[in-house]
């Protein structure tokens, strides 16, 4: 009899302790679960901002040529510039020797 009862006792202990051990293995599976979905939605995070900084650097390689074509655009500004300026300055030459010609002319 003693030993029914302490097999009734040792089974009731074995299946306590089964059940806290399907209780912790619930515990981690939830915790996995939550787990797997935090590491999911910071995957799609890292790929939108991925996403975003693939947006940014294509807009600032647009950018950069953009800024190149103006700089080569107003290099060709300032020498037609220079270009112009020599030939006011020539011309206000001109301009000077034909009003002293007109000048001496009309003495």
């Amino acid at each position: 009899m003693r030993d029914r009862n302490s097999q009734r006792v040792e089974n009731s202990e074995l299946k306590l302790e089964l059940l806290r051990w399907r209780k912790k293995v619930s515990i981690y599976r939830l915790k996995l679960a939550s787990a797997d979905e935090d590491v999911r939605l910071h995957l799609d995070n890292a790929n939108a901002i991925s996403l975003q900084l693939q947006s940014v650097l294509e807009t600032n390689q647009g950018l950069e040529a953009r800024v190149a074509a103006v700089t080569q655009e107003l290099g060709r500004t300032e020498a037609s510039c220079s270009t112009y300026q020599d030939r006011v300055a020539k011309l206000k030459v001109w301009a000077k020797v034909l009003q002293m010609y007109c000048c001496v002319q009309h003495k």
